[in-house]
């Protein structure tokens, strides 16, 4: 497993918000608003992790919630409000690298999708590849 390759200012300028940055910058969470939905963007650097959840504006549960490993990299387009991560693997959850060890190699899982996130003034897109 490696570090997230990624620029948290660039994440800042891009979602328009100051994460909240867990003790030991284990993990930042961005929370923001886009049009009627509510965006939870969780970065875990250290493990690569990122989880995604998607609200509606009233709602307590999210409509999406999505968990992946980034085994490439993100880069971040803050001309068109894009984050960028690329060769990503779907999981359940933080910790399924425990159970299977092996999504980190790429001789045992050697394709990944990209995860395109677009979240413009107001409006928010999130594109699987």
């Amino acid at each position: 497993m490696s570090r997230l390759n990624w620029d948290e200012t660039d994440f800042v300028e891009v979602l328009e918000v100051i994460p909240e940055i867990e003790n030991y910058e284990v993990h930042h969470k961005f929370d923001f608003v886009r049009g009627n939905k509510r965006i939870s963007l969780l970065v875990w650097q250290l493990e690569s992790f990122i989880q995604i959840k998607v609200f509606d504006e009233h709602s307590k549960n999210p409509f999406l919630n999505i968990a992946f490993y980034c085994r490439g990299e993100s880069k971040v387009d803050s001309k068109n409000d894009v984050i960028n991560f690329s060769d990503c693997i779907f999981v359940e959850n933080r910790f399924s690298y425990i159970e299977n060890s092996d999504v980190f190699k790429k001789d045992k899982v050697p394709y990944g999708n990209q995860v395109i996130v677009n979240v413009s003034n107001d409006n928010f897109k999130l594109e699987i590849i």
